[in-house]
């Protein structure tokens, strides 16, 4: 068990103003979705302010826009056409990359939350600051 230390913790920050930024994916899991389908949890860490955001990849014909928007954000080096196999060892091999996220407010329990909009190709991720 990992070492316990009081009064040294501090809450983990959950809210980045609307714009661009740079991330880490600092942890992805398999998992199911409620309606029973194939999906990808992701944790992912703003490194500068120490922001941590969730997300989810959901592995269906529907979503499959966001995967691709997620495959290029992190230049997984996927060609048109490829069919990879979102396999454990996939999974594993996320942990580490880094990316450029789009943020936006949303409302969740009546508190304002930063949400992932959009994935941004490697090649377009220039940092800004949305104005809204």
């Amino acid at each position: 068990m990992k070492q316990y230390k009081f009064g040294k913790n501090q809450r983990p920050k959950y809210y980045l103003p609307p714009g661009n930024y740079r991330v880490r994916i600092k942890d992805a899991r398999s998992a199911i979705s409620p309606s029973g389908n194939e999906m990808i949890r992701l944790e992912l860490v703003e490194p500068e302010l120490g922001v941590q955001l969730r997300d989810q990849l959901v592995l269906t014909d529907n979503c499959f826009w966001k995967v691709d928007e997620f495959c290029r954000c992190f230049d997984l080096g996927f060609e048109e056409g490829d069919s990879p196999t979102f396999d454990q060892e996939f999974v594993d091999s996320l942990p580490g990359l880094t990316g450029t996220v789009r943020i936006k407010d949303e409302q969740f329990n009546g508190s304002t939350v930063s949400k992932i909009k959009a994935y941004l190709p490697a090649e377009e991720s220039e940092l800004v600051r949305d104005e809204e």
